[in-house]
């Protein structure tokens, strides 16, 4: 029996014994299993929400203190918010179980392995198997820098640096007369809340495909990025700013496929391209900064943003 057959059994077994719970399931494999299995209306689905199951069933069991929640989580989901499990931990709330299913790879976006079968991209770099290494860090989870903090582990500062690419704003895209204006609000009753619409499959634009679904009145609201929202003139509540990083050995700066690459990034040209797409900033992108600076930019007051 394969990791995913033992997953979709184990996942069975847990839809036979379902009753008034609540379970949120994650963006991939465990929302297809959970949907096939045993679709419900007291089932939410997280397509399409990397890194945010944990959180999202933690909140539920917050405000909802007398329903058992259940999370069935990933690895690779869960890797995008490891400071949840710190927040989980504190708060600990009674009604709330969380469940990881450990499969050791990335499995709605192709099958790349995770960190848990030892082949993360900063632990790749910091053997030498590749020369740039791809991470990102959001500004609404604070714990989640420090569990970010942890990785340093992998990347000395003396021989390691890094280079901002681009930001962008994750939020809520709210239908306009909604009264959406923050996360409470998608509790209220009568608001429909989509996260990512029946039939989509891995590879479409989850984003374009929850904002249409807002558009055409078939959903109040769904998480999604700004730029997605604007393309659809509705509304916008930021949560988020994402800041792209890309690492790498400080020898490799002398040689000229990353120059070549650095040039393309501070080029007016991509710049200019990737203003046209509203929340994302590209306005350092190719800077050289310190390995801190990944972490260091969260402790920074942002200013407030209004809804829109």
């Amino acid at each position: 029996m394969n990791a995913h057959e033992i997953v979709a059994t184990a996942t069975r077994l847990l839809v036979e014994r379902l009753r008034n719970e609540v379970v949120v399931s994650n963006l991939g494999q465990a929302t297809l299993d959970l949907q096939r299995l045993g679709d419900r209306p007291l089932n939410c689905y997280t397509f399409g929400s990397m890194g945010q199951c944990s959180s999202i069933g933690l909140g539920i069991a917050l405000a909802r203190p007398d329903v058992r929640v259940v999370c069935l989580d990933g690895d690779g989901s869960l890797l995008m918010n490891l400071g949840s499990l710190c927040t989980i931990a504190t708060l600990a709330p009674r009604n709330y179980a969380l469940v990881i299913w450990d499969n050791e790879v990335h499995m709605t976006t192709g099958g790349q392995p995770t960190a848990t079968a030892f082949r993360s991209s900063l632990a790749a770099l910091a053997r030498g198997e590749c020369d740039l290494a791809g991470f990102h860090v959001a500004d609404a989870l604070p714990r989640a820098a420090a569990a970010a903090a942890a990785l340093g582990r992998w990347l000395d500062p003396r021989k390691h640096q890094l280079v901002h690419f681009v930001t962008r704003e994750q939020g809520i895209i709210v239908r306009p007369g909604a009264r959406v204006r923050g996360v409470r609000d998608l509790a209220r009753p009568g608001i429909r809340f989509m996260n990512r619409p029946p039939g989509a499959g891995p590879h479409d634009n989850v984003d374009l495909a929850v904002a249409a679904a807002v558009a055409e009145g078939r959903a109040d609201a769904g998480f999604g990025l700004r730029a997605a929202a604007a393309h659809y003139a509705l509304e916008f509540v930021p949560l988020a700013t994402e800041r792209y990083y890309l690492a790498a050995q400080r020898r490799t700066f002398r040689e000229a496929p990353l120059q070549v690459l650095l040039d393309a990034m501070r080029s007016r040209a991509f710049v200019q391209s990737t203003m046209q797409l509203p929340g994302y900033d590209a306005s350092t992108a190719g800077a050289r900064e310190a390995l801190g600076a990944a972490l260091a930019w969260l402790a920074r007051p942002r200013p407030r943003k209004r809804p829109g």
